[in-house]
Parts: structure tokens; sequence; C-alpha cells
């Protein structure tokens, strides 16, 4: 990993590649996170009635923060694996809505298992930012719309392509 000094001189330079900035972007997004853990334990242990209020509304902010870059960037990998993975296109056509109704009623696991299965029998790795909405920290609603968001990215991509080149089946 680049410090920021070396990234802004290669900036500045004309040095930087697309992979040191993608890199440099997915640094700047786990320092957030952390960031956000860091000021919630800062909050959680505060004395001061006043800290404790201003640490939370920082928290706060942060955190919806985090969770709309997350669905922005679900919506964007739903896109581009259904546009360019006809398996996964096609398992999700057929498969999404059942998705979309299990996510609804809270069935988190079966959902996951139904995703895992999809990745899999395509040969593919799930994405780390789907994988990581099914994390507890998520409360049912936020899991919802991160989720939606991913699917809203895949649909999208089955209208434009109606999946064509379709593989096997899930």
């Amino acid at each position: 990993m680049i410090t920021f000094e070396e990234f802004k001189r290669k900036a500045e330079s004309g040095q930087l590649t697309p992979g040191e900035a993608e890199e440099w972007i997915k640094e700047l997004g786990r320092l957030y996170r952390n960031t956000a853990g860091l000021i919630k334990l800062a909050y959680e242990i505060a004395n001061d009635p006043q800290s404790r209020r201003e640490l939370y509304n920082i928290y706060r902010r942060l955190t919806l923060k985090n969770t709309s870059d997350l669905a922005n960037g679900l919506r964007r990998t739903g896109y581009a694996i259904a546009r360019d993975n006809p398996d996964i296109c096609s398992s999700f056509e057929k498969m999404g809505y059942r998705i979309m109704e299990l996510a609804r009623h809270g069935h988190r696991d079966i959902v996951f298992g139904m995703i895992l299965r999809i990745f899999f029998a395509a040969n593919k790795g799930v994405p780390e930012d789907l994988s990581r909405i099914f994390q507890p920290v998520y409360p049912d609603d936020v899991f919802r719309t991160l989720l939606y968001s991913f699917l809203s990215g895949v649909f999208s991509a089955i209208s434009e392509t109606g999946c064509q080149n379709k593989g096997g089946e899930a």
C-alpha cells in the first residue's frame, strides 16, 4: 500500500496507475469504516454528556455516509456482475424475485445461501461488499436496502442485455 504522500506525488507527476488509484480508494473506504468504529468506541466510553452526544452525532453521520456509499457501490457491482457473467445473470433472472421476497421476510441465511450457490455454480467468489451486508451489524431494514441496491443493478443489466449468451443454471 502506498502512502498518501506517495499517492499525491505520483498523481501530480502523472505516474499514478489505475491499479494504484483503485487500491487507494479501497484503502480509504477501509480507513473510513475503521474511523467510524473508533468514534463509536469513543462515544460509548465518553463520560461527558456533551462530548458523548457530539461523538454520537459524528458517528451517525459517518455510518449514514458509509451505508449510502455501500448502496451505490453495490448497485454498480450488481450491474457489472450480471453484465459480464451470463451464468450469474441467468441465475438472478430466475431467482432474483425469490431472493427479494425472502429478504423482505428477514431470511438472511437463506438469501445468503442462494447467493453463495449462484456464485459457486459460476465458479466466482461473492464480492466482498455484497458478503459484508450479511453481517449482523446491519439492522434488517438496512440489510434489505443494501441487498435491493445490489439487485437493482443486476435487474438493470438483465433488462439491458436479457442475459444474452446464457450460461448454465445455478
